[in-house]
């Protein structure tokens, strides 16, 4: 009983190690975007999720793999190891402009740049985004 009690004490430390590990090589791998996401009225959107999707549309009947921040209660939010180039952003927000299926959100997706820069965990971009009461959305 003892010997399993350490094993899983190991375990569960490598696993935290890891995910700090996993951070910091995300930031290593590519650039940081940041931005905040507010509604027309200025006001934030917190606990949205914003996807970097490499694709206006996915392929299959699955989503495409996608890159994912989250909004903070200021509607801030910063998404780590993206290479520079073109991608699609759809914000998956709480509430009534959540999107109900795939389609619907591949259509709300916007395009973004991603710029060229050295990787880490600073802003290489700074995206000011704005979801309208008609869920549409535009990047500044």
């Amino acid at each position: 009983m003892k010997r399993f009690i350490t094993i899983f004490g190991l375990a569960l430390l490598l696993t935290a190690c890891s995910r700090n590990s996993h951070d910091a090589d995300l930031a290593r791998q590519g650039v940081t975007v940041c931005g905040t996401l507010t509604d027309d009225n200025h006001q934030a959107v917190a606990n949205a999720f914003v996807e970097l999707h490499r694709s206006a549309k996915d392929a299959m009947a699955m989503q495409s793999r996608y890159l994912v921040g989250r909004t903070d209660d200021k509607g801030q939010f910063e998404v780590q190891g993206i290479t520079q180039g073109q991608y699609w952003m759809a914000i998956v927000p709480k509430g009534p402009c959540n999107p109900k299926s795939k389609d619907e959100n591949e259509a709300r997706r916007v395009q973004v740049d991603v710029p060229n820069g050295t990787p880490g965990p600073e802003c290489k971009a700074q995206w000011q985004v704005v979801q309208d009461a008609s869920c549409k959305v535009t990047v500044q």
